[in-house]
């Protein structure tokens, strides 16, 4: 019976393969691509919907256009019970990299790596470290991007108070936190941020609960580094005339006149990262940090923020944005390097 289901299993991820990635059939080891380097990427969530999946999936591709030694495939691994077996599927068929992500796969990919030593591994945003030598965590150095949100905080003031809501008092997101504060001192010497845990990443409720509170102590703008949290603190701020700079999606939408932008991790081009390492020979376990001169994170401006501002901030924003992209270039060239401070100073 386990025979069977094991096949099964690898008949559904052929089929998978085929129709995800689209751009090379996969090549089983021991055929005549065995020369080549075989990658899988597994995803936790179907394609198709435009989010993460499709975003790791279009890199994929961009990867096997770009490495003609390179066979991938991907898998949709969309129940959590599949997890282990689909990763220990792979690594019996000795793959050379599998690439997963989320805190919700740590578990399977310590135990099945754990087993194979020869297969590595690459997981993006575990939130923890994995102490095997065939395993790569892959964080994403925010703090640059929150650098960036707090110049635009400290030009877009005029109480001087800003704001940054929390989904809970983590190492990285305090580092985001010292960074805007360093941001907004930059153009801002004067400006101060008040900070709230909203305790949740996925309570919009306690997001505009939090959200409140800040604009009823004076903060004009708002940060957010909550995940789907972030609504709630949207819908204070839209119902309050006060800014916000959201995070982990894409949220003008919700309120084109008051939300300013997005801080974001890109999984695609940290996806693209370890197979360009894996291919350069370069690919080794332990944490790496991918940045803003990787593309794996980004400050997403809102498209249509500066038609809807009033026009006594037009040069505030105008000045912003320079600003930004001033220190921007700085940080990608490696001349203004911000530093991951997860020192709570408050």
């Amino acid at each position: 019976m386990k025979k069977f289901l094991a096949t099964l299993l690898a008949c559904l991820m052929l089929v998978t393969v085929l129709a995800g990635c689209g751009q090379k059939d996969p090549t089983p080891a021991g055929d005549e691509g065995a020369d080549k380097l075989d990658v899988v990427v597994v995803v936790t969530d179907a394609l198709g919907g435009g989010g993460t999946p499709d975003d790791m999936n279009n890199y994929l591709k961009k990867a096997l256009n770009d490495f003609d030694n390179v066979n991938g495939s991907i898998y949709e691994a969309t129940d959590a019970s599949q997890y282990e077996e689909v990763l220990r599927t792979y690594a019996r068929e000795g793959v050379d990299l599998i690439i997963t992500a989320f805190p919700q796969m740590v578990e399977a990919v310590t135990t099945v790596a754990g087993e194979f030593p020869d297969v590595n591994f690459a997981i993006c945003l575990p939130l923890t470290t994995i102490d095997l030598p065939n395993v790569r965590c892959v964080e994403f150095a925010c703090w640059e991007l929150y650098y960036l949100a707090g110049m635009v905080a400290g030009y877009m003031t005029e109480s001087n108070l800003v704001g940054h809501v929390l989904g809970a008092e983590q190492s990285a997101l305090i580092a985001n936190d010292n960074a805007y504060i360093e941001g907004l001192h930059a153009v801002n010497p004067d400006a101060k941020v008040q900070v709230v845990n909203a305790n949740s990443f996925s309570d919009p409720a306690a997001g505009k609960d939090v959200g409140l509170t800040l604009i009823s102590q004076g903060c004009d703008v708002i940060l957010t580094d909550c995940s789907n949290a972030a609504s709630g603190v949207i819908e204070a701020g839209k119902e309050n005339g006060v800014y916000v700079m959201a995070d982990s999606g894409v949220h003008y939408p919700e309120a084109p006149e008051y939300v300013l932008g997005d801080t974001q991790c890109n999984y695609g081009p940290a996806t693209y990262q370890q197979i360009a390492d894996l291919v350069a020979g370069k690919w080794e376990g332990g944490l790496q940090y991918v940045n803003l001169k990787t593309g794996s994170i980004s400050l997403d401006i809102s498209p249509v923020i500066r038609d809807n501002l009033p026009e006594e901030k037009l040069e505030a924003w105008d000045a912003a944005m320079a600003a930004v992209e001033e220190a921007k270039a700085k940080i990608i060239n490696g001349d203004l390097v911000i530093e991951m401070n997860t020192t709570w100073n408050r």
